[in-house]
């Protein structure tokens, strides 16, 4: 097997090159929202900051609280009647 010869061999130096995917903060940029990519990333990161914060403040404070105040919201087949 080792007198296999091949044809066209083509040998690469170095590392492949991919296929780059534009990254967010880059859109951000090209759209003219930010001035830079650094900017970009202090948007997005308020933007996260700003979505964690609202996500916190509903888990919280939302929910069952009208509920436990006025119970007369709540349907009949979920309160338990004496027996």
């Amino acid at each position: 097997m080792s007198d296999v010869q091949f044809e066209g061999e083509k040998y690469f130096s170095g590392q492949p090159s991919r296929v780059q995917k534009q990254q967010f903060s880059t859109k951000l940029v090209s759209w003219g929202i930010a001035k830079n990519e650094q900017q970009a990333n202090y948007i997005l990161a308020g933007a996260a900051a700003a979505v964690f914060l609202i996500a916190a403040f509903i888990f919280f404070r939302g929910g069952t609280t009208s509920l436990n105040q006025n119970p007369e919201l709540v349907p009949e087949i979920a309160v338990p009647t004496g027996p």
